[in-house]
């Protein structure tokens, strides 16, 4: 772990008494299990171990160490993370996964809360009124570059801005024009567990040849169903009830929605709005 944090630990040159694991673990408020898991993992291992019983034993020195774990674990720091922190090699690094740690937790609360309101209003079958204006539209083929991943979040939001300009210095290069704000198609639910695949495009005018990783495609001629969030709306987990209006929408008016020609999608604005598509199909 950075020394900043723990250096009392090593400089002490005195060794006091050792704890048996039930000792230690009432006097560090940690459960038994949780020093074995820890002590499996790396975390807090013990100080001791007698080779002939393999009884586990720690020092007085380690309760420092020991409740800075109950701490870390008290945010809700997965493991993984918390062997990161104590492996940092400096003050800084330490403290800016402590942050991430502390953002990922107000992301979810953020979810947990805007969930818990629509179950809510749900349960009291409070009137559910669109957030958005939600319209029918038909979109012309377009020629697009694109780059299609396996991704999940949060490394998804992470490669978008990479990947953007990537793609736009690829047609720069080429001597093509975009066209068009970038486009995102979603071929399957892309979350912390679920990896899509997505696919990023942005429409282009001109001659542009593929690449190894760089696709050039046709974005077929199509109908949908399109709604266009506010700023505030744009970000996550309010993004998730525009899917939802413009999904209602296309429901309410007995559309048929399709993947059949092209998938569901975004269109990311340069004003950092988000517009969701949704195709469908309709006997006119």
């Amino acid at each position: 772990m950075y020394t900043g944090v723990m250096s009392n630990l090593q400089c002490t040159g005195q060794r006091d008494a050792y704890l048996s694991v039930g000792r230690f673990a009432q006097a560090a408020q940690l459960s038994r299990k949780a020093l074995r898991l820890y002590d499996q993992l790396g975390i807090l291992v013990p100080d001791y171990v007698d080779p002939a019983s393999g009884y586990r034993y720690y020092s007085t020195t380690q309760f420092e160490k020991a409740r800075f774990v109950r701490l870390l674990r008290a945010m809700e720091m997965p493991l993984a993370d918390i062997r990161r922190v104590l492996a940092a090699t400096t003050s800084d690094e330490a403290i800016q996964l402590v942050i991430d740690c502390h953002r990922a937790f107000e992301t979810k609360a953020d979810q947990v809360r805007h969930a818990s309101q629509k179950v809510l209003a749900y349960l009291r079958k409070e009137n559910d009124t669109m957030s958005i204006n939600v319209s029918a539209k038909a979109f012309p083929v377009r020629q697009a570059v694109s780059i299609k991943k396996n991704i999940t979040v949060p490394a998804f939001h992470e490669f978008i801005p990479k990947v953007l300009t990537q793609l736009s210095a690829y047609v720069k290069e080429a001597g093509g024009n975009i066209s068009g704000d970038p486009i995102c198609f979603y071929y399957g639910p892309v979350n912390e567990s679920d990896d899509g695949p997505i696919e990023i495009c942005i429409p282009i005018e001109g001659s542009v040849v593929p690449s190894s990783d760089i696709l050039v495609r046709e974005i077929p001629a199509h109908r949908g169903a399109i709604g266009t969030a506010t700023l505030e709306q744009s970000s996550y987990p309010a993004i998730l009830e525009v899917w939802d209006d413009v999904v209602s929408w296309v429901s309410q008016n007995k559309f048929e929605m399709t993947d059949k020609t092209v998938c569901c999608y975004e269109i990311w604005h340069i004003d950092d709005t988000i517009s969701i598509v949704q195709p469908f199909e309709s006997e006119d």
